[in-house]
């Protein structure tokens, strides 16, 4: 007889952990990570249409989401457990568009173990649209970033460079850092002892007595010193 339960995971690792113990009523399936993603030859972003992603199944999953959709169709119930964080949250709201799900039920838990996978059995919840956004905006924000930039970077330095909503900001901070620093301060290999060195006081000194190790304790956890730097 067919399991009742359909419970789906990322790592077929742990969906066979679970199988151990969920017994007979509960048939635990993998979706193996993402089952979608912006497709790689456009842009993939309706910028017109409040960034909407265009969402596709990626290539070679395609069996996996027609397993998946077999077996939803023999469950009653259906239980997403992708991993608890934004990344699963993702997951788990486009494995229920993929599955066709009005309802679909979450659980999350934060050990593979029978009484965390029990607890989370016994408290389901919706899919938490506020998790999903936040790995919506920065997927989508890594797309029109790193689309337009990374081939600039491949024509003007060299293949597979990458740039993104990190690398981009970090290299902005980085540049207004060094048109505020005063010119001896740029790219010379000594600009960090000189323009960012300690003070004085707070450089490292021998102690030749227990005495003399508190004092350059002391000196070093002082409230009122704080070294010099960007």
């Amino acid at each position: 007889m067919a399991a009742s339960n359909l419970v789906i995971v990322e790592s077929p690792s742990k969906a066979r952990t679970l199988a151990k113990f969920l017994g007979s009523d509960y048939e635990v399936k993998a979706s193996l990570g993402h089952l979608v993603d912006l497709p790689k030859s456009k842009l993939g972003i309706d910028v017109d249409r409040d960034f909407a992603p265009d969402y596709i199944v990626i290539k070679g999953k395609e069996a996996q989401v027609r397993e998946l959709r077999q077996a939803a169709r023999k469950a009653q119930r259906i239980l997403l457990a992708a991993d608890p964080d934004r990344e699963g949250e993702a997951i788990a709201w486009h494995i229920a568009q993929q599955l066709h799900l009005k309802d679909p039920e979450r659980i999350v838990f934060h050990e593979v173990t029978r009484l965390a996978v029990e607890a989370a059995l016994r408290e389901p919840r919706p899919i938490d649209q506020h998790l999903v956004d936040a790995q919506q905006a920065r997927r989508v924000i890594d797309r029109l970033v790193g689309y337009k930039l990374s081939p600039l970077l491949w024509r003007k330095i060299r293949k597979g460079l990458s740039a993104g909503r990190v690398q981009s900001v970090a290299l902005r901070l980085v540049c207004d850092r060094e048109g505020r620093s005063p010119p001896s301060c740029r790219w010379s290999p000594g600009a960090w002892t000189r323009c960012w060195a300690p003070p004085p006081a707070w450089r490292s000194r021998p102690a030749s007595s227990a005495a003399g190790r508190t004092a350059r304790s002391a000196r070093w956890s002082s409230p009122t010193r704080r070294p010099r730097g960007p």
